[in-house]
């Protein structure tokens, strides 16, 4: 979609905008989102898995465990997992499945982005639906204030740590 066509569509609709802004710099060529995606995603790269599956096995840190399943598509086949973890790994520079800050961090920035992805997608398809006459409409609904404590209670619950 050519940029002119792209901001005729957004006027008016600065949450878009502002999305894109920030979507934009998260798919260029060396960004997390993009090496995830060529390296483990829909554009994987065999000379990838053939290189981190050569360093594990020389590491002797390959498990072969199969799952099976009655149900041909609920097998799995655990170095496939890994192999693929291993890759996210490369492509964040950081090993994540340690966890911790590190993960979180980029959790919350996944997270973030598909919050911008929505709110862009959402918006750019209510804009061409309009182009046809299509108009959205929205309501807002009282919520009862006994079921916004029960809400509220249940989120403290859920935040709450147990021993």
């Amino acid at each position: 979609m050519a940029d002119r066509h792209l901001k005729n569509l957004l006027r008016g609709r600065a949450a878009a905008t502002l999305a894109l802004e920030r979507l934009r710099p998260a798919f260029g060529p060396e960004a997390f989102i993009t090496r995830v995606r060529d390296s483990i995603g829909s554009h994987y790269q065999q000379s990838d898995i053939k290189r981190v599956l050569e360093r594990d096995l020389a590491a002797g840190r390959v498990d072969g465990t199969i799952i099976a399943c009655e149900v041909g598509g609920l097998s799995r086949l655990t170095m496939t997992d890994v192999l693929a973890l291993r890759l996210l790994d490369e492509a964040a520079d950081v090993d994540l499945a340690r966890g911790g800050d590190e993960f979180a961090t980029r959790g919350g920035e996944v997270v973030a982005l598909a919050e911008d992805l929505a709110t862009f997608v959402g918006h750019l398809v209510d804009a061409l639906l309009e182009q046809h006459g299509v108009r959205m409409t929205n309501e807002t609904v009282e919520v009862p204030a006994l079921l916004r404590a029960a809400r509220d209670a249940l989120r403290g619950a859920r935040e709450t740590p147990t021993a």
